[in-house]
């Protein structure tokens, strides 16, 4: 859940300067990404209208393309991954959470059958957390997977 007041990308940018526990490098392609933000939203140049609400701002740059920033899809990456950690510093969102252990057998099992060259990060996550509440897999349902994501958005951006 956000736990700070929703920031101006004026104030976001005034505070990631600040931030000790990003590396400059990680700064700097932070207050890059307020700014494509900005751009993307019509206000390059007004940095106090633009809010910077972590739901709707990932959302738009996850959505957004290559093409509308004028950027390679590795900084597009970049950009997006220095948004995320600069949230969570900031207290926007919640910390990176190690998942929970997938207790139920029913999840258990399919976890265990996926392949190992899948690399199932955001699906072990959703089986743990069916798994948390008691949902078996024959129960899951497009409900029970909006559930989630709106979860999941609200707290770990996406």
């Amino acid at each position: 859940m956000i736990k700070a007041p929703i920031p101006s990308a004026r104030e976001m940018l005034e505070r990631i300067a600040k931030l000790e526990q990003l590396g400059e490098v990680q700064r700097a392609t932070a207050a890059g990404a307020v700014k494509s933000y900005c751009k993307l939203v019509g206000h390059p140049k007004a940095p106090d209208l633009v809010r910077m609400d972590p739901r709707h701002v990932l959302e738009a740059m996850d959505a957004a393309t290559t093409g509308q920033l004028g950027v390679a899809e590795a900084t597009l990456r970049n950009k997006r991954a220095a948004l995320r950690s600069a949230f969570r510093a900031m207290g926007l969102l919640d910390p990176v959470r190690t998942p929970a252990a997938i207790t139920d057998p029913a999840w258990t099992g399919l976890a265990a059958a996926l392949p190992a060259r899948f690399h199932p990060h955001r699906l072990r996550a959703f089986m743990a957390w069916c798994s948390d509440r008691g949902l078996a897999p024959c129960h899951v349902d497009g409900r029970v997977l909006e559930r989630y994501l709106a979860e999941r958005i609200a707290t770990q951006g996406g």
